[in-house]
């Protein structure tokens, strides 16, 4: 078991596993610490402190049945419910990694870094060539 990782979490994922008949339904863990703890006036990652992203990924094969593409996004769904009502989240999440009605840039960056992502975003992407990178931006 990885350090900090609380028991109640622990239980959490132990008794909800991705559907067993669906391979592409997943749970992903990183811990990001160290230098990404550290703060950073510029950079646009808001997160400055030890965690752990953990992504829960409900998803078929192209060819999958309707019942598989809900069973895969209801599991996702209902895991990350019971981890938002037990408290074990932190109130920043990761924009790529988020619901899109959740998806609000603003409160992953902080309007500085939105605008100087803007910036940066209109310099090397002018034409929009990768539209769906961060599209609020």
């Amino acid at each position: 078991m990885p350090s900090g990782l609380s028991p109640q979490l622990i239980d959490l994922l132990v008794d909800n596993p991705p559907p067993a008949t669906n391979f592409r339904s997943l749970t992903l863990f990183h811990h990001a610490s160290h230098r990404a703890a550290e703060a950073n006036p510029h950079s646009a990652y808001g997160i400055r402190q030890d965690h752990y992203i953990y992504a829960v990924t409900g998803g078929t094969s192209e060819g999958g049945s309707v019942e598989e593409k809900e069973e895969a996004e209801q599991w996702a769904n209902q895991l990350y419910d019971k981890i938002e009502r037990a408290g074990l989240s932190m109130s920043k999440g990761y924009y790529s990694f988020s619901r899109p009605e959740h998806a609000d840039a603003v409160a992953y960056y902080g309007q500085d870094s939105v605008r100087r992502l803007r910036e940066l975003k209109h310099k090397y992407n002018p034409g929009n060539a990768l539209p769906y990178a961060l599209p609020i931006l």
